[in-house]
């Protein structure tokens, strides 16, 4: 408890600013008998470092005798503390990713009881003082990482954005509690020189590979049209998770729906339930049947939703071959977005760092021969591949380092035979030169990657 000064001029003001706390100073509780038939109430407003700033102070000059005739104030000078304190920090850091946490999915969007800033490390820079409660207890926060305090990374806050139903935004904390979040991507986002600034979910999607930002700035661009985008690429290669980035882009807030072809008939299709607004993902169109494919075109026919398609077969040549309604192809593909596959990718190294920062925040690391291991796969299977792969592993390693033996073998692992110079050259660029790397990438000896060179006209790497 925390005694208040007695003085002449104790009232809910001072109070509040000698406990920092929210408190009713009622009728007789005042020094002065002067002031017994007021009532004060009042709640202190936090700035983002956590300091006292303000006080809001609700003063009424005739109140009921009973102080719990006071409840409602004081509810009232808390709620507008709390919104005070969030629209505060929206405010101060709009540079920087914002996580807002409520108990209830239902309040989410809408009314959340607390939010943190955090700059591009993932480090807490500004939080409300509701935020300090439910999060740190009495340990500060400020300077803290977010992975230290949940079970969740910096890379993994676009999947909190608007767009996904909030009942799945959950939050595991690291002392077993949950909430729900919600994020907020920097108005500008924070990246690494010589990388385009790209809006919401799009910045956390690659890191740095050439072919993969390419595509992420063409995103960018077509994000706020409505123009009907195709996204292909490889199984398990990110297609979904790009069009959600896609979604999140959307300057209001808007539903998200996907519907699977593959499990999908006519009849399912003509009597499936859409919303009238937002992003209608169209999952492998490819595996429709002629009546599928119709009643499809029908459904497309009569919306206002922005369609976004994702295939992993080449609908182009199935066009071509009598097997995929044209008038369909031209209704999902207003733009293409080509996602290249994992063995092509430069940045797999920016990749594995990312999804051990996810599934561990306590420094689970690859030994160097494991690193190397990994960049010599094919990756069939992908992103969805190494999550799995490293999944695995982690729990297989028996201390913080993971190496080749906790590494699981590669289940489908196909190594073709001689690849197109275009292709050699494509490998080459994601092992950055290394021959002995592309060599056990194509599952060959270096002598033969350096004869192919050498009839492709490539040129070694000094």
């Amino acid at each position: 408890m925390v005694r208040i000064p007695a003085t002449t001029s104790t009232c809910g003001v001072g109070s509040c600013i000698v406990t920092q706390k929210a408190i009713t100073i009622h009728q007789t509780d005042h020094f002065d008998l002067h002031h017994t038939p007021l009532s004060c109430t009042a709640a202190p407003i936090f700035d983002t470092s956590g300091q006292l700033a303000a006080v809001l102070d609700l003063s009424l000059l005739r109140s009921p005798r009973a102080k719990a005739s006071q409840d409602l104030a004081m509810g009232l000078v808390r709620t507008s503390a709390r919104r005070v304190e969030m629209a505060n920090l929206m405010a101060m850091t709009r540079r920087d990713w914002v996580l807002r946490l409520s108990s209830s999915p239902e309040f989410l969007d809408v009314d959340p009881e607390a939010a943190i800033a955090l700059d591009g490390n993932g480090c807490i820079i500004g939080l409300t003082h509701a935020a300090q409660a439910a999060l740190g207890g009495d340990a500060p926060l400020l300077g803290e990482r977010l992975d230290q305090v949940a079970e969740l990374s910096v890379d993994e806050l676009p999947d909190l954005m608007r767009g996904r139903p909030t009942e799945e935004r959950l939050i595991r904390l690291r002392d077993g509690r949950a909430l729900f979040g919600h994020a907020i991507a920097p108005q500008s986002a924070r990246l690494p020189r010589g990388r385009p600034v790209l809006p919401g979910g799009l910045s956390s999607l690659a890191g740095p590979d050439p072919a993969m930002q390419s595509v992420l700035a063409q995103a960018a661009r077509l994000s706020r049209s409505a123009v009907p985008l195709l996204i292909t690429g490889e199984t398990g290669s990110g297609k979904e998770r790009l069009a959600r980035a896609i979604h999140m882009c959307l300057p209001s807030p808007a539903p998200f729906q996907r519907i699977d072809c593959a499990a999908l008939t006519a009849d399912a299709l003509v009597n499936a339930d859409w919303p009238d607004h937002g992003t209608l993902l169209v999952k492998s169109p490819g595996d429709l049947d002629p009546a599928g494919q119709a009643a499809l075109l029908r459904r497309l026919a009569h919306t206002r939703l922005r369609v976004i398609a994702a295939s992993g077969t080449d609908l182009a040549a199935m066009v071509r071959r009598g097997e995929f309604r044209a008038d369909l192809f031209f209704r999902i593909a207003g733009a293409g977005l080509d996602i290249p596959p994992l063995r092509l990718r430069q940045d797999l190294d920016w990749l594995v760092d990312r999804m051990l920062r996810r599934g561990d925040g306590d420094g689970l690391r690859l030994s160097a021969a494991a690193r190397a291991e990994l960049r010599s796969r094919l990756w069939p299977g992908n992103l969805r591949e190494l999550a799995m792969t490293l999944d695995t592993a982690a729990l297989l390693a028996e201390g913080r380092v993971i190496d080749v033996p906790d590494l699981p073998p590669a289940l489908l692992d196909p190594r073709a035979e001689p690849e197109p110079a275009e292709d050699l050259h494509a490998v080459l660029l994601a092992c950055h030169g290394n021959m002995a790397q592309a060599a056990r990438r194509l599952g060959v000896n270096r002598s033969t990657v350096l004869r192919r060179m050498q009839r492709a006209g490539l040129t070694p790497q000094p």
